[in-house]
């Protein structure tokens, strides 16, 4: 499949969450994107001709490689709105270039119309238009309303483990309680002051790193748990995350991404490395913000 194909696949399966910012839905289906095209070229804000694309894909295959530009907007609903969008794709050159268009969150439906008119994208299920040899098409996602609270209705994933988010908004909150296990805040494992949120700086080549003076030890692993919530502060730069005794055995059940939490017993502690060499936009470090949770063993 070229990369417009797979793309337009991609973007029409993807169910996004309400999100308060473009920029928050962008690296949302960039971390999905990422994914699922395991070999594909996948950059933000790719320069092309003087202006700016919200995404660039290309794609290698057998018959050489394709490329896609992505562009999205959140919240379409005036025409000041529709027509900076047309100038934008104009400027993409269509017909020369395949081009995906994604509209998230509130959407007028008439302005999509004008849209599609503009660039002859037929009714039914695809609205995709063939302009000389390259496709448009226009993707309209509907997402539910969310409420100021919605994000306590995330739950924290029983198992222990690894996991990655698509934005903040999407990691979720520590839970108030753990059978069999009290926190107190700012106290670890021991009931030791340590700090909970911080900042640690990773860089490339420097394999897997973690938090100075973490409080794991080797034996006594139901002493307690630790919970961790932490970004990428450069959302180009993709994190490996992984928990482990050191950094011979971190890379088991390691996992990439620009969001992420995790949870492990005492015996362990969380640790990260670049999980692109090299980064895409080309990066050689990037900090890490973080928050804890600790967990001592209880009755």
């Amino acid at each position: 499949m070229s990369a417009f194909e797979e793309v337009d696949k991609l973007v029409r399966e993807w169910q996004p969450l309400a999100l308060p910012t473009e920029f928050q839905y962008r690296n949302a289906l960039i971390v999905l994107l990422r994914e699922r095209l395991k070999r594909a070229k996948i950059e933000p804000e790719y320069r092309h001709k003087g202006t700016t694309i919200d995404i660039y894909v290309r794609q290698p295959g057998f018959l050489g490689s394709s490329e896609v530009f992505v562009e999205l907007k959140r919240n379409l609903l005036q025409k000041s709105q529709y027509d900076r969008l047309v100038g934008q794709i104009e400027s993409l050159e269509p017909g020369k270039n395949a081009i995906v268009v994604v509209l998230c969150g509130e959407t007028n439906p008439s302005l999509v119309t004008r849209f599609r008119d503009k660039y002859e994208i037929t009714d039914g299920p695809q609205f995709r238009v063939i302009l000389s040899d390259e496709p448009i098409t226009v993707v309209v996602k509907t997402v539910a309303a969310q409420s100021p609270h919605s994000s306590l209705r995330l739950k924290w994933p029983k198992p222990l483990g690894t996991y990655i988010a698509a934005s903040s908004e999407t990691i979720p909150p520590f839970p108030r309680s753990l059978s069999g296990y009290r926190s107190e805040e700012g106290k670890d494992f021991w009931n030791k002051p340590f700090p909970v949120k911080g900042r640690i700086r990773i860089l490339q080549n420097n394999g897997w790193q973690g938090i100075p003076n973490f409080p794991h030890t080797m034996n006594g692993c139901s002493s307690g748990v630790f919970m961790i919530r932490w970004r990428s502060a450069d959302p180009n730069v993709r994190l490996q995350s992984s928990t482990g005794y050191s950094a011979a055995v971190a890379s088991q059940g390691a996992k990439t991404g620009v969001f992420g939490y995790m949870s492990a017993t005492n015996c362990e502690q969380p640790m990260f490395t670049f999980g692109d060499s090299p980064a895409q936009d080309g990066s050689t470090l990037v900090d890490i913000y973080y928050e804890l949770k600790f967990w001592q063993a209880a009755p």
